[in-house]
């Protein structure tokens, strides 16, 4: 019977401190709050190791403090040993157990007026398809084919990371909880406005509709943030440094929600970038001249493959099929 107790009282602190840890982490969902809640509800052997766990963690990094904690239990156990002959720990229960209940109470609240902050959510678009998606702060984020991103929000940042693709974010306003974008080693600061970004195989480019953004170097501190408002645009390269900034082709950059592609003096490799995301069989580009070549054109999703054939009769590249992908070269 004594064995068993033991045990009760083990597994109990043993529990305590994985919900305190979970707890400090911050990683309690609304569902694991409530279990947590719960599982405290059910037997006073949990509420008292829980208060236990959590006033020895907040002594952590205070040993005099611990020390004479300890110290004074003791002298006070035996006062009472002597003096009453009570069991031992009686007094230290007693004595302690005010700010054991304090403590708790205290997290309880943190967990009920702090939410924890969601998991990162991955959304994505399949080839070809334009999708938009809406955020739990009412944001709402449409993708390119072929995009992809990476959601992190709590209480006080939303943070989203741009895998592969290009976005345009309609961005609710909110000063007390900023958003950062990221993209390669580039990002982009914002409160509340509306912009695209494109993530492409060289650069990363920014153009704002609405609003305005700093742009900055993720991995390179020397590199010179550069302030956006509507009708501009910056560029930067894999490794965050902004080679460019002026004026922005809404029109153009942002063709594709409507199912277009305008380009106006844009290199052969980012029209390529573009309409890959559109296309099953994907085009590869054989040497720079190519890659640099520059397009003025426009047309829409569903021409991809009329603009791929009519290539030689404008540029000075060829054309070759196979039956996994369409390569574009020099001519030979």
């Amino acid at each position: 019977m004594i064995s068993e107790t033991r045990h009760d009282e083990d597994t109990s602190h043993r529990e305590a401190r994985e919900w305190l840890g979970r707890i400090q982490a911050s990683e309690l969902s609304d569902e694991a709050r409530a279990e947590f809640e719960q599982w405290l509800q059910a037997s006073p052997a949990h509420r008292s190791a829980f208060e236990r766990a959590h006033t020895v963690w907040s002594l952590i990094g205070q040993s005099d403090q611990i020390e004479n904690w300890v110290n004074d239990s003791e002298r006070s156990d035996a006062a009472v040993r002597s003096s009453r002959s009570a069991p031992l720990f009686t007094t230290r229960r007693i004595a302690i157990g005010a700010a054991f209940a304090a403590s708790v109470a205290l997290v309880l609240s943190m967990l009920r007026f702090y939410p924890a902050p969601s998991e990162p959510q991955l959304f994505a678009s399949a080839i070809a398809q334009t999708k938009t998606v809406p955020l739990e702060d009412g944001s709402v984020l449409t993708l390119a084919g072929s995009s992809e991103i990476k959601v992190a929000f709590t209480k006080d940042r939303r943070s989203i990371e741009l895998l592969k693709g290009s976005v345009f974010f309609d961005v609710v306003r909110n000063a007390d909880r900023p958003m950062t974008v990221t993209a390669a080693d580039t990002q982009v600061h914002v409160v509340g406005t509306a912009f695209g970004i494109r993530y492409g195989s060289r650069d990363v480019r920014v153009a704002v509709t609405k609003g305005k953004v700093l742009v900055t170097g993720a991995a390179d501190a020397a590199s010179t943030p550069v302030a956006l408002i509507a009708g501009e645009q910056a560029t930067a390269d894999l490794r965050g440094h902004i080679v460019s900034q002026g004026r922005a082709d809404i029109e153009a950059e942002l063709a594709w929600i409507k199912g277009r592609f305008v380009y106006d003096g844009a290199r052969l490799v980012d029209v390529i970038d573009d309409i890959n995301r559109y296309r099953l069989k994907k085009i590869e580009l054989d040497g720079e001249r190519v890659m640099d070549i520059r397009i003025t054109t426009s047309f829409d999703a569903n021409q991809i493959d009329q603009f791929v054939a009519s290539l030689p009769l404008a540029y000075p590249v060829q054309v070759s099929e196979s039956l996994d992908r369409t390569v574009v070269s020099a001519p030979r």
